[in-house]
């Protein structure tokens, strides 16, 4: 089948979309952000279809505009059919990727690219195999997939809309895995390191500004996600609970215990797929956290809207592999439930606020 690629479509409008979707642009790729209703189509369209960028890292601030076109996920009634996507960055938050996705799986193709950037990738992975992808598989009607794996720091400003504030500077790696295996850790995957790049992995490596390279081995490309996986669930969890930006957690004793508790529980659980000791995974971690110490982390940003976090997919992944396994990771355990306890409350708030 010949390659559909003709541009980027997005799906997820928030901080890490509108960080791709704007380079992508920059690189000349049309772009189109997908919308869950008109209305939102439309505020894009009211704004000239721009989407901002502004830099608050290496000393300066820096404020970039691009264009995207803007569609609705469905179609509306009386309208023309919706074309073929080529590549799909799926941006949304992890709860809500099988469900974004299958919003626009009758628009894929086998040449068609998902490009996966959620922290919790490797619980996502299992969950979008299991509901979207297993049934396809057979008949070799599933797309292909892309695993990207980012820690630049970004979060949406409140004025101007579409405005995503690019807060700590990281860097992407990104890899094509093998759609028809159920877990990222599967080492049957290592055989699409023996292909030559698609178009679509090509473009996104060719992203010089967010620091963008290919992973080297399906191994590293597991390490790489294990010890992200540590990154978020040390930082993000805190962040929330405490809620403060990524860098004063390493200004306090107190949260630097913490931090390095988790990465003890995470090597204890993970150690051969890290490839590093306890205080290497935590010097990680304290360098990610310095790096975006003006960032407000997703799970913080979750929690203060009142919006369900991606816990289960980092801290409650790692207990439900832990329990598995079993290993004791009490430290995880109790970032998780305090999370899930903040949601609730947080929940019950607003739901007291509107009533």
């Amino acid at each position: 089948m010949a390659p559909v690629h003709a541009g980027f479509h997005v799906l997820g409008a928030g901080s890490v979309g509108l960080l791709f979707a704007h380079h992508l642009r920059q690189a000349t790729h049309p772009v189109t952000l997908l919308f869950r209703d008109m209305r939102a189509v439309e505020r894009l369209r009211s704004c000239g279809g721009t989407v901002t960028l502004e830099r608050s890292f290496r000393g300066k601030r820096e404020v970039l505009a691009t264009d995207a076109a803007a569609e609705p996920v469905h179609a509306a009634p009386g309208t023309e059919p919706q074309g073929e996507i080529g590549a799909l960055v799926v941006a949304t938050k992890s709860a809500d990727v099988v469900r974004a996705v299958r919003g626009v799986a009758h628009r894929l193709t086998p040449a068609s690219h998902l490009v996966l950037l959620q922290n919790g990738v490797l619980a996502v992975y299992q969950e979008l195999w299991r509901e979207v992808l297993a049934p396809l598989v057979p008949s070799g009607r599933a797309p292909r997939v892309i695993i990207g794996s980012n820690t630049h720091g970004a979060y949406l400003a409140a004025h101007p809309p579409f405005t995503v504030v690019h807060a700590g500077e990281g860097a992407c790696t990104f890899a094509e895995v093998d759609a028809s295996l159920p877990c990222l850790t599967d080492p049957g995957h290592a055989r699409m390191w023996q292909q030559e790049p698609s178009p679509v992995l090509r473009a996104l490596l060719a992203l010089s500004e967010l620091h963008a390279t290919a992973a080297p081995s399906h191994e590293l490309l597991t390490r790489q996600l294990h010890t992200k996986l540590a990154v978020n669930c040390a930082i993000n969890p805190l962040t929330a609970l405490l809620g403060c930006l990524n860098g004063n957690l390493i200004a306090h004793s107190h949260t630097r215990d913490i931090m390095r508790s988790v990465c003890a529980e995470l090597f204890a659980l993970y150690g051969p797929q890290l490839s590093q000791s306890t205080d290497e995974l935590y010097d990680t971690v304290f360098k990610v956290a310095q790096a975006t110490a003006q960032n407000k982390s997703s799970m913080f940003q979750d929690i203060r809207n009142a919006r369900i976090t991606e816990v289960e997919y980092l801290s409650g992944y790692v207990c439900s592999q832990a329990r598995s396994m079993q290993v004791a990771v009490p430290v995880n355990e109790t970032l998780y439930n305090a999370i899930k306890a903040k949601e609730r409350m947080a929940a019950d708030s607003a739901h007291a606020t509107r009533s």
